[in-house]
């Protein structure tokens, strides 16, 4: 029976054949794994037909089969597989990429390694298999050796999947600290999955439940865990350091070993030197043991010394084992013992050369230079001889240098030193010359030794060499990490060096350099002899009076013998034969005189010699002559002198002497190789001496004398003659006052005096002569000038005669005149000046001293003959009440009565007096208000109140009509004849008629001068002068003048007026007091600064008062202008009067000011070159204020910027400018800013405003001017507002693929934004520079691209743009093809003719496209045959190779023969490959 089975998935149709008799069969259906993830999957089996193998369909009693309807179908149901919400893994890849390829289960737990110092580590969870689905996955961290927070911060989070999202981060932040540790591990697990997640090593179920742990494993080989994480700290490794290399020289050499990171136990290292069979350490082999947290440590090798110069020497130091721990990078050194002992060799010069001595002549002299020790490879040395400059330490002291070009010739070069060659020599040129020399000295030095050609190669990294490293002899070494090579030739172009540290180098550099000595020469000790034959010198003379000179040579101290023969002059036989039997044999060249006993030297400031300081200085007495003494026999010359005295002194004695002489002879006899010259004798002449033929003084130098009262007075003054009395002399003098001569006082003014022969004194005779001038002290000056026939002056040589003062010298003072009138002042006090004349000599300053006093009327009265009494009223018998008497005592007058009453009337505090005849007793009554009483012995006399006010009324009262003074004084100055006294006059209120009162000298005296008294200044007659205050009353008036103006002050007596077309001032002229009689008085202008005529009319005039008339009124008119003027002034004043008026001082003067006007102080307004000013962003603008003249007064004004956003356009917006006063010029400055901000170009108003004036009046007071006060600024557009255009830097140079196809150029629009631009555009053959470019090719319009004229539009804040450029395609072979787009123009649609306008940027104007080499243009290769059948036979096949379709170029074919059965070599072969 056949059963069909109908599945329900994929369509299939399935049969099944149960056996004979079976009554149930099994159907099996194969589920295939295909690794998708799949939610549950549902499919139904039917049992769809039963076929019998007989053939009969449905149900029969033999046979057919048939099928339950209600079994036939099952159902059969897929579970959810491969995790299709997801597996939740630990990925140490990259992220998945955004495709749909399924991520597949990890096979095993990934292992993250990380070093302590990363900071953070991120860990990639991926979801694999399955998306669907929001899953959330909770994640942990868990320590194991590693532990939070000092190895890593712990984190406990949920990671959040969302449908379709295929991994996440999840990021740990490790610590990093410097301690170190050993590795450390902790673990991250993700646990808790919510959302139908499985995890990895699950029971497979794909559910998603479960937890993961994801171990980070160790990276060590050796990790016993390898599932852990371990943080890195740094392993230990020990290595070798070839940079810390230390260099010793006692006997070792130490290399460090460094323990890098970590240092937790304890480590010992082995370490072997290669080869071990040497004599030159003591040890190849030893151990270093590091402590814990020991980082380094010394390997010391130590180095046996001996004195055999060597080269390098080199061994390998191996690290090469360590007991814990790994070894290092660096596990070997090398060890190099330098060369040492001086392998190349010690240069110096040969002992003979240090120094060697020559004569001088023109020769060469050889010298040697040696090289000791080592003599290995070749040397060079150099040398120079040392200039003259040249200094060192190394050089003999004192040593004289010889001169280049004159005693030898310079020299420098090198000399070589072969391979075992230890000496060499140099030539040194020496010449000579007439010029003589003491010995002189050349010096050659080694200058360098350089190595030309080592015994070894050293590699350059070997080499260490220090400055501080000093020359030792023992061996050095280093340490290094290269290999050694056995030989060398130093070349500027090897790799390594020849070098041996401090070899070859130079000896002491005492043995390096030679000196030549060249002997003295050429009289190099000078000749000597006298320097003059004949000198005269005074006896007096102090100094060196005939020398030695030395010509030739200089050199060393030499001396010379000489001695001294008398002629005329006086001298011991012991100084004329002093010793020279002490002599010595002339010494050796150069030898030091100085030291020599009894060697005594001249010296040029030799002291004058008495006989008796010889005597004190120790010199013999028989060496000791009249004239002259000779102090030594020899005269030394030190090295260097050209000169010295002759050691004779001429001794000054007091005795009067003539002219005397002596020879002076150098002697034979020289030391230090000296020679005598050719002039050998002097004759030395004494001049005359001590005044022989006299000296003449005065003998008295003074002489006081009185000028007499008539005639003449003689006076002698004696001259004495002194010292020697030979020969007739004559005396000449003169007589002076002041430097001229004294012809007023002396009768002679001038003379002269004849001595005889053995004469020593004569008399000179001065008549003084009278006269009446007055004179202060004189001095009349006597000289003697001059003295003939070998006479002298002496020092005394002037007698002053002094003539006292006389004649009054400083005058007499009285007053000038007896009587000074004076008026009486108005309103306020005046001084009046009385006179006093000096009379007689005007000599000396005085001071007088004066005094005022009232008049004596009473006095004057009675001796103008009035008498007293008639000042009283007839007297009454009586006298008043006894309390009212005050006795007076008169007893001692003669008249008592008359004397009473004389002082009662002088007294003003008396009004009576009672007198008593019997006794004569006064008595004074103050006041007498009471009736007398009846007394027979008294009379009582009342003054007559109207006789005595008529008698005192012409008495000056002190301190009401005038100023007291006491003892007051006053300078006279000198030469003066009149100086005036000032005495204040008081005014009052009072008609008085004439009073008096009295000035009196008191005294004079002379100030800062003492005269006798005879001579002093006194005062004489008149002594005293009266002052008359003259009478007053004003009964014919008094003038004032006012102002009855509106705007007057100070009385009327000032008056401010504005300059007003026909404005006038009134002026009233007052007559005030008396008016009468008949009286003029006169006006005139009298000062200002207004000028008639100009600003106004009036010049002054007389006026007329007529009796009784007392006021008449003046009119000034002021002229109005236009010109601007500052405050005016106008002074009008009473003048003169006449006809017994006066003017009142006080009120004699008005002040009329015409105010300032028309703007005085200046009209205020821009510059015309300020009222339209253009800037530019950045700029400082210079606004120019103009004032008009005269400007007067100072003023200020404000300033302002007006517009929109001007406090952010500029940096000051406003400001004041001021002006001093006359200031007519002023300058601001405006900054605009910067902003970089592209703008178009803006407009601001600048505005003076607020006008302030200091010191004019409001009329004249400054203002704006109407058109002038604002000023325009125009800021243009800054910062390209519209922009600056271009092709962007991508579209430039553009290669495209020869294709129809369109290119897109884009273009820039950069700064600006601002405004609508068009720009345009063009297609032109051609190409930019480039480079390597040999086969050029323009690409054709219309063949290769279509060709483009065009614009295009750019708004306002469109920033790029795009050009289309179509490029066509053809099947013609082409190289590489250029064409160019050119931008053309800009320019801004809506404003053309902007300031700023949109420009091209230059290098942006030109894209370049290149279409690349196609279609074969440089050919396709190919075989023109591909199969050949040939025999094997010993002949050519020749293969053609052809090249199709383009051909441009030089093309190469690499061909090569690839072996199938035939073998190359064997059965064939290739003659070329190329």
């Amino acid at each position: 029976m056949w059963l069909e089975v109908n599945l329900l998935f994929p369509s299939s149709l399935v049969s099944a054949v149960p056996l004979m008799e079976e009554t149930g069969g099994v159907l099996n259906l194969i589920v295939l794994d295909d690794d998708i993830p799949e939610l549950n999957e549902y499919f139904q089996v039917t049992l769809v037909s039963a076929l019998p193998r007989d053939g009969k369909i449905g149900s029969t009693p033999t046979s057919g089969a048939s099928i339950d309807p209600e079994k036939e179908t099952t159902y059969i149901t897929i579970k959810a597989s491969d995790h299709p919400y997801g597996l939740l893994q630990f990925s140490v890849g990259q992220p998945p990429p955004d495709s749909d390829e399924i991520i597949l289960p990890a096979t095993t737990a990934p292992h993250i390694t990380i070093k302590e110092e990363i900071g953070h580590v991120s860990l990639l969870v991926v979801r694999a298999q399955g998306l669907l689905g929001r899953v959330l996955v909770q994640y942990r961290t868990v320590s194991i050796t590693a532990f939070s927070p000092q190895d890593y911060q712990g984190i406990a989070d949920t990671l959040e999947f969302l449908p379709g999202e295929k991994y996440k981060y999840i990021i740990v932040n490790i610590t990093d600290n410097s301690i170190p540790e050993l590795e450390k591990a902790f673990k991250v697990e993700l646990l808790n999955p919510n959302g139908k997640v499985g995890e990895l090593f699950s029971d497979g179920s794909g559910s998603g439940d479960g937890n993961l742990e994801f171990f980070l494993p160790a990276v060590h080989q050796h990790a016993p865990h390898p599932v852990w994480l371990f943080i890195l700290t740094g392993s230990a490794t020990l290595e070798l350091n070839p940079l810390e290399i230390r260099k010793i020289y006692s006997n070792g050499e130490i290399g460090m070993v460094v323990r890098n990171h970590g240092a937790l136990s304890q480590v010992t290292l082995q370490w072997l030197i290669m080869p071990e069979d040497t004599a030159d350490l003591v040890a190849t082999s030893g151990s270093i043991t590091f402590n814990i947290e020991q980082r380094t440590a010394n390997l010391v090798v130590r180095v046996l010394h001996d004195d055999v110069p060597e080269l390098d020497k080199t061994f390998s130091i191996w690290i090469i084992n360590v007991s814990c721990g790994r070894l290092g990078l660096y596990t070997n050194a090398t060890l190099t013992i330098l060369a040492n002992d001086d392998p190349y060799g010690l240069l110096i010069f040969s002992e003979k050369n240090r120094p060697i001595r020559v004569e001088e002549e023109t020769k060469n002299i050889t010298l040697t230079i040696v090289r000791l020790k080592g003599l290995l490879g070749v040397v060079k040395v150099t040398y120079r001889t040392m200039g003259d400059e040249d200094m060192s330490r190394y050089l003999p002291l004192n040593a004289a240098r010889a001169t280049w070009e004159q005693d030898y010739i310079l020299i420098s070069g090198s000399v070589i030193f072969a391979a075992n060659e230890s000496e060499a020599t140099i030539e040194l040129p020496i010449l000579d010359d007439n010029e003589p020399e003491r010995s002189e000295s050349v010096f050659v030095e080694l200058l360098d030794v350089a190595l030309v050609e080592g015994a070894q190669y050293r590699p350059r990294a070997a080499t260490v060499q220090s400055a501080d490293i000093p020359a030792m002899p023992q061996e050095k070494s280093t340490f290094d990490t290269l290999t050694h090579s056995p030989q060398c030739h130093c070349s500027s172009h090897s790799q390594g060096e020849c070098i041996v540290s401090n070899s070859p180098h130079l000896g002491p550099k005492s043995d390096t350099i030679a000196q030549v000595i060249i002997d003295a020469n050429d009289d190099a000790f000078g000749t000597l002899q006298l320097s003059a034959p004949v000198v005269r010198v005074a006896e007096n003379y102090i100094g060196p009076i005939i020398n030695v000179t030395r010509t030739g040579g200089l050199f060393s101290d030499v001396s010379v013998k000489f001695k001294a023969v008398p002629i005329t002059a006086t001298a011991d036989d012991s100084s004329n034969t002093m010793d020279t039997s002490n002599s010595q044999e002339p010494t050796e060249p150069g030898a030091d005189l100085t030291s020599r006993p009894g060697l005594a030297t001249a010296t040029a400031d030799c002291m004058e010699i008495e006989r008796s300081d010889l005597l004190d200085h120790g010199f013999p007495k028989e060496a000791i002559g009249e004239d002259y003494s000779v102090a030594s026999s020899d005269v030394l010359l030190l090295e260097g002198e050209t000169s010295k005295a002759v050691p004779i002194y001429i001794i000054n004695d007091i005795n009067p002497e003539v002219e005397e002489s002596l020879l002076v002879q150098l002697l034979n006899q020289t030391t230090g190789g000296a020679s005598v010259g050719g002039l050998t004798q002097a004759v030395i002449t004494i001049e005359a001496s001590d005044d022989p033929y006299g000296s003449f003084v005065f003998q008295v130098t003074e002489v006081t004398v009185e000028e007499p009262e008539f005639n003449t007075v003689m006076i002698e003054l004696p001259i004495i003659r002194s010292a020697g009395t030979l020969g007739n002399v004559m005396v000449e003098w003169v007589a002076t006052i002041n430097g001229q001569p004294a012809t007023s006082d002396l009768q002679d003014s001038s003379g002269n005096i004849r001595f005889l022969p053995g004469e020593t004194m004569q008399k000179l005779t001065l008549k003084i002569l009278a006269d009446d001038v007055p004179e202060i002290q004189e001095i009349i000056r006597v000289e003697l000038t001059q003295a003939s026939d070998g006479g002298t002056i002496g020092p005394d040589r002037v007698a002053n005669v002094i003539i006292p003062a006389n004649d009054k010298p400083y005058g007499t003072v009285c007053f000038y005149r007896s009587m000074h009138r004076v008026q009486e002042p108005l309103d306020r006090s005046s001084v009046a000046n009385i006179t006093v004349m000096r009379s007689g000599g005007r000599f000396g300053q005085l001071q007088i001293f004066y005094s005022t006093s009232e008049i004596d009327v009473v006095t004057l009265a009675v001796k103008q003959g009035l008498d007293v009494l008639s000042y009283y009223e007839a007297p009454v018998q009586g006298a008043p009440h006894p309390t009212q008497l005050i006795k007076v005592n008169v007893s001692l007058t003669r008249d008592s009565l008359y004397t009473c009453a004389t002082l009662c009337l002088k007294e003003h505090g008396c009004s009576a007096f009672s007198f008593s005849i019997a006794f004569g007793s006064c008595f004074w009554v103050a006041v007498l208000s009471d009736p007398v009483t009846n007394n027979s012995g008294f009379w009582t006399y009342k003054k007559n109140l109207t006789s005595v006010s008529t008698l005192f009324s012409t008495q000056a009262v002190a301190n009401s009509d005038y100023e007291s003074v006491m003892k007051q004084w006053v300078i006279m100055a000198e030469h003066a004849e009149f100086v005036n006294l000032t005495i204040n006059i008081l005014p009052d209120d009072f008609p008085e008629l004439d009073e008096k009162f009295i000035v009196s000298l008191l005294k004079v005296e002379l100030m800062n001068i003492t005269a006798s008294a005879e001579n002093q200044p006194t005062v004489v007659q008149p002594n005293t002068t009266t002052v008359v205050i003259l009478m007053n009353g004003d009964a014919f008036g008094v003038f004032v003048i006012y102002s009855i103006s509106p705007n007057t002050t100070e009385n009327g007596l000032y008056v401010e007026v504005q300059e007003w077309p026909l404005n006038t001032v009134q002026l009233v002229i007052h007559r005030t007091d008396g008016s009468l009689g008949q009286v003029l008085v006169e006006w005139s202008i009298t000062g200002g600064t207004a000028s008639p005529n100009l600003d106004f009319i009036g010049e002054g005039e007389i006026l007329i008062f007529a009796e009784g008339e007392t006021k008449k009124e003046i009119t000034l008119t002021i002229f109005d202008d236009s010109e601007p003027e500052d405050d005016e002034s106008i002074i009008i004043s009473l003048t003169h009067t006449e006809g017994g008026s006066r003017i009142l001082p006080s009120s004699d003067t008005v002040m009329i000011v015409i105010l300032a006007n028309d703007n005085v102080a200046g009209a205020l307004s821009f510059q015309t070159s300020s009222r339209s000013v253009i800037g530019h962003e950045g700029e400082l603008l210079q606004f120019h204020v103009l004032r008009t003249a005269p400007g007067a007064g100072n003023c200020t004004v404000d300033w302002k910027i007006v517009g929109h956003h001007a406090e952010q356009n500029f940096e000051n917006v406003s400001g004041v400018i001021f002006f001093l006063e006359g200031s007519l010029n002023a300058t601001f400055y405006v900054h605009l800013l910067d902003d970089h901000i592209p703008e178009e170009k803006e407009e601001y108003q600048v505005i003076l405003h607020n006008v302030r004036t200091q010191g004019v009046s409001s009329a004249g007071a400054a203002v704006l001017d109407n058109q002038g006060y604002e000023a325009v600024l125009t800021v243009e557009a800054s910062d390209e507002p519209h922009g600056v255009l271009n092709f962007a830097s991508s579209s430039r140079v553009v290669s495209v693929q020869e294709e129809n196809k369109t290119v897109q150029l884009f273009i820039n629009r950069e700064f600006g934004l601002l405004g609508i631009i068009n720009v345009t555009y063009a297609t032109v053959p051609g190409l930019l520079g480039l480079r390597n470019q040999t086969e050029i090719m323009l690409a054709e319009p219309g063949t290769d691209y279509i060709a483009l004229v065009g614009s295009l539009l750019l708004g306002e804040g469109e920033t790029s743009a795009t050009i289309n450029v179509t490029i066509l395609e053809d099947d013609v072979p082409e190289m590489q093809e250029f064409f160019l787009v050119n931008l053309t123009s800009v320019e801004l649609i809506i404003n053309p003719l902007t300031s700023v306008p949109p420009r091209l940027d230059i290098d942006g104007l030109t894209a370049q496209i290149i279409i690349d080499a196609n279609d074969g243009a440089r050919g396709v290769i190919g075989w023109q045959t591909t199969n050949f059948e040939i025999n094997e036979l010993n002949e050519s096949l020749t293969l053609v190779a052809f090249r199709d379709r383009g051909s441009y170029g030089n093309v190469s074919l690499f061909l090569y023969a690839q072996n199938l059965e035939a073998q190359l070599g064997l059965d064939f072969n290739i003659a070329s490959r190329s």
